[in-house]
């Protein structure tokens, strides 16, 4: 699968991307790093991402599934 990203052109969709993303963002909350919820809030992006998504639209999904797992991150 590929993404579309700001400039318009497509790499590879990289879900290590997500983690590590979602991995940095926790560290800067009380809670922390919670590896279960990085690897579920992987697995809500990857059902929901369409054909060729753009970064923005990932960066909504990841989002959306902080919002419903980790509300301190998502708000990060």
């Amino acid at each position: 699968m590929e993404i579309i990203k700001r400039d318009g052109s497509k790499e590879t969709f990289d879900v290590s991307k997500i983690k590590e993303a979602v991995r940095k963002a926790m560290l800067e909350t009380e809670a922390g790093v919670d590896k279960v919820i990085i690897e579920q809030v992987c697995k809500d992006v990857l059902e929901t991402v369409h054909k060729t998504p753009t970064v923005e639209g990932v960066q909504d999904l990841v989002e959306n599934a902080l919002m419903k797992y980790r509300p301190d991150v998502a708000k990060r």
